[in-house]
């Protein structure tokens, strides 16, 4: 059989953070000898996962609501499907996210000499037990009730699929652990760099965090930097502030954010790149959840120095000291942002190595080639 591919995603919004990594991951398929499709499916593909009765019984049966689909979305997505392979027969057939684990069994049997290939975005297992251990009660409550069967359906999807696009190496690891000789690949999302004068630039007395606050998680963390850490960091220098830019900004962040003139809440902002641009530091304290990668990647593609919390710097190929600071206490925080707010020339050392980091590791020709080992080896 030819090497052909057709790619199942869902269709985005394109300001969605994971429609970057569905795009990254087609345009790693411009490879030779290889035909390219894609397959779009409906953005909102589970619409039973809220029904409290659904979650309970979920629990019971250890599958994670959020992966359950209705019965009319389980009809359309076949539907779709079938039509896409009526007449054409794909070597690989590639999952946009574990949540289409239910597609694997009737793929193959439609398809019996196609290999199937999941794409894991992060595991979800691990951003669940960060609510455990950093998570207020309800977040806690709601992690335990979904962690272990989370971490058993991840098990199970590396099993029954042909391989696993992972795009860090974290689940690099995982994968190729469960898989035993069905190792999982690397695919690390890319951008494209911005401009070399942004290095150089003068940069005023602005932090940014940059989030989508609906979600419990996010919110969670940007209230941790408003009220534990930016009234010591106002203690030190009362000209320095954070900007809150993202949707979702909530009602509790509004009423902490109240008196406090070093915060400024920006909300959704069409283009992030100003914003970038007159920062002297991005701060990513996502110490529970996941969406911190694609944060990283811009931060050092505007060249701007990072401080990060432990639990999201993990997997990556960016280092402590090296290409970012980072912390897991507000104590520590504040030191490195005092430190880097006085020492110009330390922001450029770490902007520098971790842009080269970016330029190494995060481009179209080091995505293309490690699909390459996936249409060879998957």
């Amino acid at each position: 059989m030819n090497k052909s591919v057709l790619f199942v995603t869902k269709k985005m919004p394109i300001e969605n953070g994971r429609s970057i990594y569905a795009e990254n991951i087609y345009e790693s398929l411009v490879v030779d000898g290889v035909d390219r499709e894609i397959c779009l499916l409906p953005f909102k593909i589970f619409s039973t996962g809220n029904f409290f009765l659904l979650r309970i019984l979920s629990a019971l049966l250890l599958i994670p609501s959020m992966w359950i689909p209705s019965l009319s979305v389980r009809k359309q997505f076949l539907t779709t499907i079938r039509e896409k392979t009526v007449d054409k027969q794909y070597s690989h057939i590639i999952l946009d996210h574990m949540q289409l684990w239910w597609l694997i069994i009737p793929l193959k049997r439609r398809l019996p000499e196609s290999r199937i290939v999941l794409v894991s975005h992060n595991l979800e297992f691990k951003a669940k037990w960060s609510y455990l251990k950093y998570g207020n009660i309800f977040l806690k409550i709601g992690a335990l009730v979904e962690v272990i069967p989370i971490f058993i359906w991840e098990v199970v999807c590396a099993f029954i699929s042909d391989a696993v696009i992972s795009i860090n190496s974290q689940e690099q690891k995982f994968y190729s652990i469960i898989k035993k000789t069905k190792a999982s690949f690397l695919i690390y999302p890319f951008v494209k760099t911005g401009s070399e004068d942004s290095l150089n630039r003068n940069v005023g007395n602005n932090l940014v965090l940059v989030g989508s606050y609906r979600y419990k998680a996010k919110e969670q963390n940007a209230l941790w930097l408003v009220n534990t850490v930016m009234p010591e960091i106002h203690k030190y220098n009362s000209s320095i502030t954070l900007n809150l830019i993202g949707r979702g900004i909530t009602g509790e962040m509004k009423q902490s954010c109240m008196g406090k003139a070093y915060i400024n809440i920006v909300g959704e902002v069409e283009d992030l790149e100003p914003w970038y641009k007159s920062a002297f530091a991005v701060i990513i304290p996502e110490k529970m959840g996941g969406g911190f990668k694609l944060k990283t990647l811009e931060a050092v593609r505007y060249r701007r120095p990072i401080l990060i919390h432990k639990n999201a710097a993990e997997g990556t190929v960016f280092q402590h000291n090296t290409d970012w600071l980072v912390f897991e206490t507000a104590e520590e925080l504040v030191v490195s942002l005092t430190m880097l707010y006085n020492n110009p020339k330390r922001r450029k050392q770490l902007v520098h190595h971790s842009f080269s980091q970016l330029c190494k590791y995060h481009t179209v020709g080091a995505a293309r080639s490690n699909m390459k080992q996936v249409l060879k080896l998957a």
